[in-house]
């Protein structure tokens, strides 16, 4: 309920821009969430489709993208059923390995992007999800949702062989609009922040959201 309740104070209390400000008329709108998440993932995207309802953008606009695997095994489409069932909108795992992927752009030092296919007809792109840095060092939600979370194969392989992962990540943001952002951090309990995508997501990191796991910035 704690986390429930965090969740709901962000969205009243959004950083540059409000729900409805965003969604001033009904549109496509793609949720990418990670495809490994748990019970706040599914507690997050619950409240954000109540919300995104309250300010006219009816279920049968969204549709829910599940980031970051490697391959749609048989577990994730089973998950998928489910938060369909439990979200009333299509839920679908990304493959790397589709045919025919969305190309928005290059970024420097990956070179063409490959994006999944769905966001090529959205007319807004929400990003949902823990934004921190992961036990290996690697940034985890936020940008990395989409590259290298909605990559295909060739590019995620690119990705992978460069540097500043971080940065490259970031720099998808200049190709596909993130519209807004609802994001948590690690703790326990949990800050929650919603808003503006990219204003969101880099006021997060300024804010030490990316920091190791083990430092005392992270520790708050």
């Amino acid at each position: 309920m704690a986390f429930r309740a965090e969740i709901r104070r962000a969205l009243a209390s959004p950083v540059g821009a409000k729900l409805s400000q965003v969604f001033y008329a009904p549109r496509v709108t793609v949720l990418v969430a990670d495809a490994q998440g748990g019970e706040r993932d599914v507690m997050a995207l619950s409240e954000l489709a109540d919300a995104l309802v309250r300010v006219g953008t009816a279920r049968g606009r969204q549709m829910t993208i599940l980031a970051g695997a490697e391959r749609p095994g048989d577990a994730l489409r089973e998950r998928a059923r489910m938060l369909r069932a439990t979200l009333g909108m299509p839920v679908v795992v990304h493959d790397p390995g589709a045919a025919s992927p969305y190309s928005p752009g290059s970024v420097e030092g990956v070179g063409p992007l490959g994006l999944d296919d769905e966001l090529r007809e959205a007319e807004a792109v929400v990003v949902v999800g823990r934004f921190s840095r992961g036990m290996a060092g690697a940034m985890h939600g936020g940008p990395a949702l989409l590259l290298p979370g909605l990559a295909d194969a060739d590019t995620r392989e690119r990705f992978r062989n460069a540097g500043a992962l971080d940065a490259l990540s970031f720099a998808v943001l200049d190709h596909v609009e993130v519209d807004f952002a609802l994001v948590w951090d690690s703790g326990d309990p949990s800050r929650a922040r919603a808003g503006a995508g990219r204003e969101t997501l880099l006021q997060c990191a300024a804010d030490g959201w990316l920091a190791p796991p083990d430092s005392p910035r992270a520790q708050r």
